[in-house]
């Protein structure tokens, strides 16, 4: 009975630390990208950019194995290993994963903001999360990481339209949407309340 429990923990436990990976990557290139002041070539930041974008769902891709994981444990008798060890887990590491998106997609907006005046971010993030839905749908419900990515393009890219045309599919992806943008704005409350506490607790120190 241990040995299973051990055996599913560790099988989905992969697929969460790596989504957790890819979590870093759109947070360091958020570093790179929108708190440098400095004069940047624009092939590489555009290069960079797109890399950023393609990686964001990536950071709230481990929504989608909540499902798997409570079908894979609902029946296994030692609820200890379940509620105690691999449940936390799976928590912490989903709020963190979480936590890289907010900051990458706040620091993008203040970007916005700073560079082109942009003062109605509420859509840009809108977007960016109805974006990562669709990717998230596409890659859970399509293999196309592979040769035929490059050898039948054409193919490939209808492969993976094609679903998207149904009712259930669409549904599917404003689901995703409406669950990625309701955690996004949660964690950004929480950020923005807790940097603000900090900065004024800064300011409060440079005057005494």
């Amino acid at each position: 009975m241990y040995i299973n429990a051990i055996a599913d923990f560790n099988s989905i436990s992969y697929l969460f630390f790596l989504n957790f990976l890819c979590a870093v990557i759109p947070l360091l290139l958020s570093f790179y990208l929108f708190r440098t002041t400095s004069k940047q070539n624009t092939i590489i930041w555009t290069s960079v950019f797109v890399v950023f974008i393609i990686s964001l769902p990536g950071a709230v891709n481990m929504i989608t194995y909540w499902g798997y994981f409570i079908a894979e444990f609902s029946d296994i008798e030692n609820k200890y290993f379940v509620y105690y060890i691999m449940l936390p887990f799976y928590i912490v590491v989903t709020f963190f994963s979480y936590e890289m998106y907010t900051i990458s997609l706040l620091l993008f907006s203040r970007y916005l903001r700073r560079r082109f005046s942009i003062k109605n971010k509420f859509l840009i993030e809108i977007l960016i999360s109805f974006i990562c839905a669709i990717i998230i749908f596409i890659y859970c419900s399509q293999t196309f990481f592979d040769w035929n990515l490059f050898l039948m393009p054409g193919d490939t890219v209808k492969g993976i339209i094609y679903p998207l045309t149904f009712l259930q599919s669409i549904c599917i992806v404003f689901e995703l949407f409406a669950v990625i943008t309701a955690l996004y704005f949660i964690i950004k409350i929480l950020n923005l309340i807790i940097w603000k506490k900090i900065e004024h607790r800064m300011m409060d120190g440079e005057g005494s």
